[in-house]
């Protein structure tokens, strides 16, 4: 959302966990680092190991991060405000836009009362001390945002302006824009009533049509219908599986000794079917989006409201905010700067350890850990992290705990180098001083023993979240014509979706609105074969050792068809389809009108053999007719997506019955195929249409 923001960001080039770490290097000495080092096993256990390592008298005089603070700054405030009239004065209210969110994201900020369910609604007087500058960034932005066409966010900055205490020379021009606001409300209320409601796909088409015809200064509806594209349904999973909720019914969860823990299908499953729907454990933002999402929903906001407290984070609503402020992000608020400048900018594995252990209570954890270690040993590997009611529950700990470390298959120089991330992410936790509290809510100094317990979960948890976190990205759609972008923006753990085994050749893809997790079944699956996702590229998108090597990093030694046969990426699969023998399954040639099967001899051209020959030879005839007609369609559908036309539910069923056809008739993979799959995919994301059997909220 902004340069500097970035800018300052990178200023630190060397992540400050390496600094730290080469500090500690020099101090050791050769001799000793190599004797320390070779401590690291993956026959020990973490707690041995970290424990070695907190007892060290080197490690608390190197591995001690000095917190880093970005506090408020109005002067800093009022810099970024004047910058923003600049532009304002030019006509540039993009521009603006952007400087006047970090005026605002920059000033000083009366804290929020415990209790208060909005800030706005409450008129205590104590909330209108001199926050000048804070009120004079709304009373700015209200009006960029009037020039914007966005009315009802402009009043809710008037709002905001008055109640931080704007100039009374100001009050004048706010109460005319306001006026000015409600007078231009009126001819938005079927736009905003289609907002409300949902989206009806029709008149979208129509609208968009009407995109060309639209001069170019008149941009406000082109700008409506890109608000309406980008805002997507939520799906929902018809009937949740009886033990775990985020999956469907028609899932099974089972383990063997090749696969280990793995879902495979209950019953048939059908290309568009929704398998699953997940809100994630604990989430991240990569340090260049924290201020153009959402810290608590991780939704895009390009007009954010500020942390009273800091000046790293954004949250796109009040009900977010009072969230985010009272959870998760009061623990993070005053290390999130040094959390941010730890690793590399877009490796947010100790950031995402961090969150996993502050939002899980400090007596929760102590309390839990000895049956958590306990069912390790004990509880075969399939029910590992199922609750004593048989329920494996995404917002419980117990499931994130019982994900795998892959610990036993790291090397020594891996798991010291962890270890010492966890040596530091405790010393923050206990510098922050907010994550040590009784059951009463009461701070107290935690003991070795507490700190050896966050330790070695912060251990555990930098290695299962390493093997199991899943990127989080936005899909943008552009109207007029329709363009689509993925823009990734942090990870997230989602329990249930660890539970799915890789492939390159998924039988079910995964996508993300926010902080929930949508999983949509792209191929037929048969009722008992396995149901996959994938943690990297697609064969057809990526190569074959590509692919490997991101897996290996993973701990991850694919066995897929894709692999083992090392199918070719989409460019160089065939382009005609090969239809299989009705009899036997060989593929036939594409070449020839009237043919013979190589292997069984069986003759497409004869229409004179018995009843039996015969029905095969009639349904091949039959298929190839489906076929061209159900490829023709589906490049017409990919054609009309190009072109900006809606895509309709109808298309979408013509597409799910083209796949099942490939995949039942034809030799596979093919060009076909995988568009077919991908535009399958592309539309789930985007939500052109309500696919068959699934509701909406």
């Amino acid at each position: 959302m902004d340069k500097m923001y970035s800018s300052r960001l990178e200023e630190k080039q060397e992540p400050y966990a390496d600094k730290l770490t080469s500090h500690f290097h020099t101090e050791l000495g050769h001799e000793k680092l190599k004797w320390v080092q070779d401590q690291f096993d993956g026959k020990r256990c973490l707690e041995d190991m970290f424990t070695f390592l907190w007892d060290l008298e080197e490690s608390h005089r190197c591995l001690n991060p000095a917190l880093v603070s970005w506090e408020k700054s109005d002067s800093e405030a009022q810099k970024f405000r004047l910058e923003g009239d600049k532009y304002f004065t030019q006509g540039s209210f993009e521009d603006a836009l952007e400087y006047y969110n970090i005026s605002i994201i920059a000033a000083s900020h009366p804290p929020l009362q415990e209790g208060d369910e909005d800030i706005m609604n409450n008129n205590d007087s104590s909330k209108k001390k001199d926050y000048t500058a804070l009120a004079a960034g709304y009373a700015c932005r209200s009006a960029v945002l009037f020039e914007m066409n966005q009315y009802a966010q402009c009043i809710s900055d008037i709002r905001r302006a008055e109640l931080y205490g704007c100039p009374e020379e100001w009050q004048v021009k706010l109460t005319e824009r306001r006026e000015h606001c409600l007078a231009h409300q009126h001819d938005e209320v079927i736009i905003c009533g289609n907002q409300e409601a949902g989206v009806d796909f029709e008149d979208l088409h129509s609208m968009m049509e009407k995109c060309s015809e639209i001069p170019k200064e008149a941009v406000s509806l082109q700008d409506k219908i890109e608000s309406l594209l980008n805002k997507k349904h939520l799906p929902r999973v018809e009937e949740a599986h009886h033990s775990i909720p985020s999956l469907s019914s028609s899932l099974e969860l089972v383990h063997t000794q090749s696969k280990g823990r793995h879902l495979t299908a209950k019953r048939d499953i059908y290309p568009g079917e929704v398998v699953g729907l997940e809100q994630s454990y604990c989430d991240g933002i990569y340090p260049e989006h924290l201020r153009t999402h959402c810290s608590t929903c991780l939704t895009e906001c390009l007009i954010p409201l500020p942390c009273p407290y800091c000046s790293m984070v954004i949250f796109c609503s009040e009900n977010c905010r009072i969230r985010g402020v009272s959870g998760h992000h009061w623990f993070e608020c005053n290390v999130l700067p040094t959390l941010a400048t730890l690793e590399e900018k877009e490796n947010i594995v100790t950031y995402l350890a961090f969150r996993l252990i502050s939002q899980t209570p400090f007596q929760k954890l102590q309390n839990i850990l000895p049956s958590l270690k306990k069912e390790t040993e004990d509880i075969e590997p399939l029910k590992r992290g199922f609750d004593g009611e048989g329920h494996y529950s995404s917002t419980e700990y117990r499931p994130l705990y019982h994900l795998v470390t892959n610990k036993d298959q790291r090397p020594s120089k891996e798991l010291y180098e962890t270890c010492v991330s966890a040596f530091i992410l405790t010393k923050i936790l206990q510098k922050g001083q907010r994550y040590f509290l009784s059951s009463e809510g009461i701070p107290f100094t935690p003991t070795r023993e507490d700190l050896l317990l966050i330790g070695q979960l912060f251990f555990h948890h930098i290695l299962n979240i390493f093997c199991n976190a899943f990127q989080l990205s936005d899909m943008k759609v552009t109207a007029a014509p329709v363009k689509t972008t993925l823009k990734v923006f942090g990870e997230g753990v989602f329990p249930a979706l660890s539970l799915f085994n890789h492939s390159c050749n998924p039988t079910v893809r995964h996508y993300n609105h926010g902080n929930r997790m949508v999983l949509r079944a792209v191929t037929f699956i048969p009722a008992g074969n396995e149901v996959t996702t994938t943690y990297c590229g697609s064969f057809y998108k990526e190569d074959f050792q590509s692919r490997r090597e991101h897996l290996l990093n993973s701990y991850i030694d694919c066995t897929c068809e894709a692999c083992i046969q090392n199918w070719p990426v989409i460019g160089l699969l065939p382009f005609k389809l090969q239809i299989k023998c009705m009899s036997c399954s060989c593929p036939l040639s594409d070449r020839e009108v009237f043919q013979k099967c190589p292997v069984c001899f069986l003759d497409y051209g004869n229409f004179e053999q018995d009843e039996a020959i015969q029905s095969l030879v009639d349904e091949y005839w039959t298929i190839k007719e489906s076929l061209e007609v159900a490829e023709s369609k589906s490049r017409f559908i990919l054609l009309r997506k190009k072109c900006g036309q809606a895509v309709t539910g109808e298309d979408f069923s013509a597409l799910s019955s083209f796949i099942q056809l490939l995949e039942s008739y034809v030799q596979l993979p093919c060009q076909s195929w995988c568009y077919a799959m991908d535009t399958l995919f592309l539309i789930f994301c985007i939500d052109f249409c309500s696919p068959y059997s699934t509701t909406f909220s």
